[in-house]
């Protein structure tokens, strides 16, 4: 049944012909995680927190030198000091205590996809904290489309 939804999706979207880059970047990424058994959501959430620190490492007025450990204590008001941890605890609170292992690594493969889309725009050098305060927003509309997809 899941193959039968993914080959549908890739009909409907071959067959519109206006679309940009981004959408189809977006829907890619989304049928690429629904295509993917079983999900992964820590390894997911390991490769996007490797791909923001590829950009943030660039980027202007860090409050530290970038790296693991600094980055995760960061982005965990000092709780956590390596991904793995900061992934852990990600996925262990209350914000992703109903979503499935699939829409969890969907959420953070729209994550990397931020990142990702930053580093090749070559628009890492922005101000640390516009980059992380953008990512949100940045990888909003992706994270939707995971939803609408997964029915969760």
């Amino acid at each position: 049944m899941k193959k039968a939804a993914i080959i549908m999706l890739i009909f409907v979207v071959s067959c519109t012909t206006e679309s940009s880059y981004q959408e189809e970047f977006e829907l890619r990424t989304v049928l690429t995680v629904a295509g993917q058994l079983p999900a992964d959501p820590q390894a997911a959430c390991v490769d996007y927190m490797q791909s923001s620190e590829s950009c943030l490492v660039s980027a202007a007025n860090p409050p530290l030198p970038i790296n693991e450990t600094t980055l995760s204590s960061i982005i965990s008001s000092g709780a956590q000091t390596t991904y793995a941890d900061y992934c852990s605890s990600m996925l262990a609170s209350d914000y992703f205590a109903d979503f499935s292992p699939l829409a969890a690594e969907c959420v953070m493969d729209c994550q990397k996809s931020y990142w990702d889309g930053r580093i090749t725009a070559g628009s890492c050098s922005d101000d640390f904290a516009v980059q992380l305060s953008g990512q949100n927003e940045g990888s909003s509309a992706c994270i939707t489309d995971c939803f609408k997809l997964l029915n969760n």
